[in-house]
């Protein structure tokens, strides 16, 4: 059975090692792929080295929805091209092509590294460019882990069956055994009579051997019984006599000699009866130990007896320090071993205190009751305190004492679960201290019920429950960071929402440089919402935000829902288009992108300076639904163009954008976010509100945690709390009869493919191409 249990261990370990290789190969061709198309995009401009990262370089990648992406790129001098300038600093570049897959770590995490080396040859340089492309292991663990469960699940399985038919067999075949241990068991310790059990043919020889053995060991009890009973009654009677005899001869005796040599005979009678009385109570307490059952036993009561008979038979003065709630305790023992072990070690005080008083003091304190037995003598030095323990040890010279009662109390003591231990006092003597588990009594279980019935309470609240901040651990109030229009769209119900947080309004044109800044100091932001999903995923793939895996499984969250556990997506915001009908006279006006180019392009000066565009060189998602109309038609190039032939208008921010159509200023405003739009005043100044019916552009809003964030309790909260009331679908209404969520709605998914626009060398020849046709005719 062991057997199979290791074999089974080491088939596990085996799975496992072979699945995480089978893992490491499939997702370093992954990452291989991913590396050689961004060195296809590698060019030449004088000595510098240019790049272009693909939006799908980064994509293949995100699919595992798990790893977190990097990448460097250091041209022929060794320089950083763009990328992370600390990934793979130990990884020599390569002076020759080639491929080749290395472990390495950023930012202390784990992480899988290619490194692709490409020679490009420019006019005035040439030479060898290296392109590292990175990922975390976390999606190569989950394929590994799967790997390993479907090839051992069948094997367990197996293991168990045959686990399980030997167990059955096992079982069978030893019944009769088990039968004749629960007899064995049944009975007392006393009853030594053979067993009348049947018995299988296979072990009759062990059922006789064993009724033999019952045999004889009650012959040899019955002899100690007997010897004990005989030594009592044959040591105690002439030990008596003698004491009496030599009494009455120092009462008749006048010569001191004789008298010098009685009382030394009376001394060592009693020392002879002392040690008698020992002896025979130390066999008759092992023997009580081993046969008789425990009891309940007061310990309160059981030491006020003992202290109020001791001391009218020595008569000292014994005091007992019990309280009222203490009345109660009880010990499971013999009685009558406890009381004997009590009355040793308050005996053994009284022996070394002289005439100084001894006290018994009784506490409890974690399940257990303590009897401290003081006394006012001169001590035991500690490297004794454990030999005073042993048989016939005695540290008494001169005086009564047989080196049997602290023996006997420590017996006692370890036999009813607790132990003795010496310690000296805080002015003089020594203090004798018994440790006993207590029984649990009806208050102390009513109060293990109530502490337990609490503590199911407490889990069973709400994890979003509101908390007052000081609970957190922080002074102050949680901070809310949210994108300004959230503050003044009622669509998006945030100020609503956000009871007990100090709200924060940010314009997205402020998003990187403070959001940044909030999160990765931890300083100011506790819940973050964010409308440009690239920068969510940003500040998650450089390690700045809390996973909060409860969240996903408690609200069973799909997988594009949320990005690691750490990007929470609360609705979409779609890209949509504003017109004033009237400026196209008997026209339609224009509902796809394809419409809007061949108007603009067939009549340039009717709407010159007409059309309106957001600035997404400032605005955060207008550059997000810029990048991403790019990436699924080739007509968002065409559009900018157009727009250059209009001179059209570039505003900073979305809502002056929609401001300017109301007042009339333009006709035309392409790629609105629906978060900036008010209807009802621009239907009441002639604007429409058209859904593109080619597509539509949707960017999620977001809300994370920062990994340093203040009051992360109060935070997780709150956002289980957005969650349960996500932005509305539905709101969005088109003024031609259309719904944008019934039309071909291209929504953004969160994943390290966003990193692509955010490269810097990508970024600027994206910004230099729209300015370039958007504002020059």
């Amino acid at each position: 059975m062991l057997f199979l249990l290791l074999a089974v261990l080491v088939l596990l370990l085996v799975a496992d090692r072979f699945a995480l290789r089978a893992a490491d190969r499939a997702f370093d061709n992954v990452l291989v792929a991913s590396a050689y198309s961004i060195a296809d995009t590698l060019e030449f401009d004088g000595d510098a080295v240019s790049v272009d990262i693909p939006f799908s370089a980064f994509a293949i990648l995100g699919t595992s929805r798990l790893n977190r992406v990097f990448y460097r790129v250091v041209d022929h001098h060794g320089r950083l091209v763009t990328g992370s300038p600390t990934l793979g600093l130990e990884v020599p570049l390569p002076s020759r092509g080639g491929t080749q897959v290395i472990d390495s770590s950023y930012r202390g995490q784990a992480v899988r590294l290619a490194v692709v080396s490409r020679y490009r040859a420019g006019l005035a340089s040439s030479g060898w460019v290296t392109i590292m492309v990175g990922e975390t292991r976390e999606a190569r663990v989950d394929l590994a882990r799967t790997l390993t469960r479907n090839a051992i699940i069948p094997v367990i399985v197996l293991a168990v069956a045959a686990f399980g038919l030997i167990v059955i067999a096992v079982a069978t075949s030893l019944a009769p055994l088990r039968q004749i241990e629960s007899s064995i068991r049944a009975r007392s310790s006393e009853n030594l009579t053979p067993l009348d059990n049947p018995a299988p043919a296979e072990v009759q020889t062990l059922f006789a051997g064993f009724n033999d053995f019952m045999h004889r060991l009650a012959a040899t009890l019955d002899g100690l019984k007997s010897v004990i009973a005989d030594a009592a009654h044959q040591l105690r009677t002439p030990l008596a006599a003698i004491r009496s005899q030599a009494e009455v001869a120092l009462d008749e005796c006048d010569d001191p000699g004789v008298r010098r040599r009685l009382e030394r005979i009376l001394q060592n009678a009693k020392s002879a009866g002392s040690l008698a009385n020992r002896l025979l109570g130390d066999a008759t307490v092992l023997h009580r130990l081993e046969t008789k059952a425990k009891a309940p036993v007061a310990v309160a009561d059981l030491a006020v007896e003992i202290a109020e008979r001791m001391a009218l038979q020595e008569g000292r003065e014994i005091t007992v320090d019990a309280g009222p709630e203490l009345a109660r305790l009880r010990v499971l023992a013999d009685p009558l071993s406890l009381r004997e072990m009590l009355v040793n070690v308050v005996e053994n005080a009284l022996t070394h205190a002289a005439d100084g008083p001894v006290r018994i003091a009784l506490a409890r304190a974690a399940g257990m009751v303590t009897i401290c037995v003081s006394d006012r003598g001169p001590g035991i030095p500690p490297a004794l305190r454990e030999v005073v323990f042993e048989r016939f040890y005695s540290t008494s010279a001169g005086q009564r004492g047989t080196g049997l009662g602290l023996s006997i109390a420590r017996k006692v003591a370890r036999a009813s679960g607790g132990d003795i231990t010496l310690q000296s006092n805080a002015n003089r003597g020594l203090t004798a201290r018994i440790s006993l588990p207590v029984l649990p009594d009806g208050a102390g279980l009513s109060g293990q019920v109530l502490s337990l019935i609490a503590l199911g309470l407490m889990l069973a609240l709400p994890f979003g429950a509101a908390r007052p901040a000081a609970a957190q651990g922080a002074a102050g109030e949680p901070t809310l960071v949210v994108p300004f229009n959230a503050v003044h769209a009622d669509s998006f119900h945030i100020p609503a929402l956000a009871e007990g947080f100090r709200l924060l309004p940010m314009f997205a044109s402020d998003a990187t440089s403070r959001v940044i800044g909030m999160v990765a100091g931890g300083n100011k932001a506790d819940l973050v919402v964010l409308d440009a999903p690239d920068l969510s995923v940003l500040l998650a793939n450089e390690g700045y935000l809390l996973a909060l895996p409860d969240v996903v499984r408690r609200r069973d969250l799909a997988a594009d829902a949320h990005w690691r556990g750490e990007i929470f997506k609360l609705g979409l915001d779609p890209a949509l288009m504003l017109v004033r009908p009237g400026a196209f006279g008997s026209e339609a006006p224009p509902t796809t992108r394809r419409e809007l180019i061949s108007t603009l392009e067939r009549d340039p000066d009717r709407f010159r300076g007409r059309v309106g565009v957001v600035n997404i060189g400032i605005d955060a998602l207008s550059y997000v639904f810029a990048t991403q109309d790019s990436e699924r038609s080739p007509l968002f190039w065409r559009i900018a163009r157009a727009i250059g032939l209009t001179e059209g208008q570039v505003f900073a921010h979305p809502r002056d954008l929609v401001a300017a159509i109301a007042a009339g200023r333009i006709d035309i405003a392409y790629n609105v976010p629906w978060s900036a739009i008010d209807p009802a005043p621009l239907h009441a100044a002639g604007v429409a509100v058209i859904c593109p019916s080619d597509y539509i552009i949707a960017s999620p809003w977001t809300v994370l945690v920062p990994g340093q964030a203040r009051f992360p309790d109060a935070a997780a909260g709150q956002l289980e709390v957005l969650l349960d009331r996500p932005f509305p679908a539905p709101a969005v209404s088109c003024d031609l009869g259309q719904s944008a969520y019934n039309l071909n709605l291209q929504e953004i998914a969160l994943g390290p493919e966003l990193l692509a626009f955010r490269d810097g060398l990508k970024k600027s020849k994206f910004l230099d191409t729209w300015f370039q046709l958007s504002t020059v005719p």
